[in-house]
């Protein structure tokens, strides 16, 4: 009787989702069956899934089950950037900054990694600590970039200056 109850909860589970076998594309992605999790991400993405769009990018910039191809990283790097991915801004900064299937960009590198760093991102962050230390830019066009930035940050975490009189949204800072 107990094994004929473990069945029948584990098909519920199954049902409702919770308890299915089938692995999602995340964690078909982080087996390393690159393949099946490109197949998996890439119907979510053409519907406008910021996440699978990152995922596709990352797809295409390390040719993992498809042929690399940074041209069409940088394609849907781009559509998840402008959706106000975190994880795909800094993807999408990073293909500025290096000139990986596009031209090099450092104000756009900049950009992206500002929104990027404004919604959580700290690998942003030293990123764009890394090119103001280098002088790679002027204050003028930090500040050009960060303006630009502004439209693509959906969910701000972190304050551009301490000055602002908030660390976190919704918070003062004493």
């Amino acid at each position: 009787m107990p094994r004929l109850l473990l069945v029948i909860l584990c098909c519920l589970s199954s049902a409702l989702g919770g308890c299915g076998s089938e692995k999602t594309a995340k964690q078909t992605f982080e087996s390393g069956d690159y393949e099946t999790a490109y197949s998996m991400f890439k119907p979510r993405a053409e519907a406008g899934d910021s996440e699978a769009q990152n995922y596709l990018g990352v797809h295409y910039y390390l040719g993992l089950g498809v042929r690399q191809d940074w041209g069409r990283a940088l394609q849907w790097y781009e559509k998840a950037a402008k959706q106000g991915d975190p994880k795909a801004q800094l993807n999408y900064g990073l293909m500025f900054h290096n000139a990986y299937g596009t031209n090099q960009d450092i104000v756009s590198a900049f950009k992206w990694y500002y929104a990027s760093y404004r919604q959580g991102n700290p690998t942003a962050k030293r990123y764009m600590d890394s090119l103001a230390a280098e002088n790679k830019l002027s204050p003028n066009q930090m500040n050009f970039a960060k303006r630009e930035a502004k439209r693509y940050i959906i969910d701000a975490v972190v304050a551009e200056q301490a000055s602002e009189g908030r660390l976190f949204r919704g918070q003062q800072v004493d």
